[in-house]
């Protein structure tokens, strides 16, 4: 679409907004695969009942969501190297940098997952 949207192709070899790419390889591959395979066991745990954090149905869509897209950012982490990003928005000369469905994936969980915290939130308790 011109004018404000393209599909294109970038390689990130860092993290979101490619942070961490000019890093030492070893450094970078650790510390994302470490840290992206850290949050897919939370997620799990938390799915499964632990923490008490999905509790609504509302929190349970969002971990999936979150999940989903941590598992496929790692998976090409893991297998390629890098991550794939295709989707371009701009607007004349601004944009917002190229992202992939799996960052979608995370990015709406994490609103969701706000969202439910926000609507769910216990009133403090009464001191007087």
């Amino acid at each position: 679409v011109p004018g404000c949207f393209n599909i294109g192709h970038a390689e990130n070899p860092g993290a979101a907004f490619s942070m961490l790419a000019d890093a030492p390889g070893w450094l970078r591959v650790t510390v994302l695969i470490g840290l992206a395979s850290l949050v897919v066991v939370g997620i799990v745990l938390a799915l499964l009942g632990r923490f008490g954090l999905a509790d609504t149905r509302l929190a349970k869509l969002a971990f999936a969501l979150i999940l989903g897209g941590a598992v496929g950012n790692l998976f090409d982490r893991i297998f390629i190297g890098t991550v794939t990003d295709f989707l371009e928005f701009y607007w004349g000369r601004y944009y917002w940098p190229a992202f992939n469905v799996a960052d979608m994936a995370i990015s709406i969980g994490a609103s969701l997952l706000i969202l439910d915290m926000m609507r769910n939130r216990k009133a403090p308790p009464d001191v007087s």
